[in-house]
C-alpha cells in the first residue's frame, strides 16, 4: 500500500509540473507573441480590402472599377547636427 501511495504522489507531482509548464508557456506566448495589429492598421491594408458587393462587380468587369491609389508621405527634411 505504501508503494501505491508513493506512485500516486510522484504521478501527481509529474502531472502538476506538466500542467504548470503548459500554463507558463501559454502566458509567455501571450506576452511575447508576435501580433500583427500594426500591419492590419496600415493604410495599404485598408485600401486593399474591398466590400463583398463591389468585389463581385469587379470580377465581372475588371476595367470598370479603378484601383485605389496610395498617397505617399512627404519625406522630412534632414537636420544637420554639428
Amino acid at each position: 500500500m505504501a508503494r501505491f501511495k508513493r506512485i500516486l504522489k510522484w504521478t501527481g507531482i509529474v502531472v502538476g509540473s506538466l500542467v504548470g509548464l503548459f500554463i507558463l508557456l501559454a502566458v509567455l506566448v501571450g506576452v511575447f507573441g508576435d501580433d500583427n495589429e500594426d500591419q492590419a492598421s496600415t493604410p495599404v491594408a485598408r485600401a486593399t480590402s474591398v466590400p463583398q458587393a463591389t468585389s463581385t462587380a469587379a470580377t465581372a468587369s475588371p476595367a470598370a472599377t479603378p484601383r485605389p491609389t496610395t498617397t505617399q508621405r512627404p519625406m522630412p527634411t534632414p537636420i544637420m547636427v554639428t
